[in-house]
């Protein structure tokens, strides 16, 4: 999710703002003669700074540069009853290049 502010020109021009995300991830495999299964989560935010762009009847670009944080959790388990988890957190640069069209 985003919100944004437009200093010089209504929807199109320089953006300032800040984004903030849920992450999540999950996957299960065999391994071998077990079967693994893994997930993850978590919760970034941070500002932003970009443009964005509208050309004729709709086409619009956006291009955002800024940095986050990120704090992580994951698991894994083995059907052998084995089990793993592990916490992250930190810093990111966050890079944003989108293509739609507007109407």
């Amino acid at each position: 999710t985003q919100v944004m502010w437009y200093p010089l020109r209504r929807f199109r021009s320089l953006e300032l703002g800040v984004e903030a995300m849920y992450i999540h991830v999950s996957t299960s495999k065999p391994v071998g003669a077990y079967d693994a299964t893994a997930f993850g989560g978590g919760f970034a935010v941070g500002p932003l700074v970009g443009f964005k762009f509208i050309v004729g009847p709709g086409f619009t670009g956006f291009v955002q540069l800024g940095f986050g944080y990120a704090a992580l959790q994951a698991e894994a388990n083995v059907s052998t009853g084995a089990r793993e988890t592990d916490e992250a957190s930190g810093f990111f640069v966050n890079l944003n290049l989108n293509v739609g069209w507007s109407f």
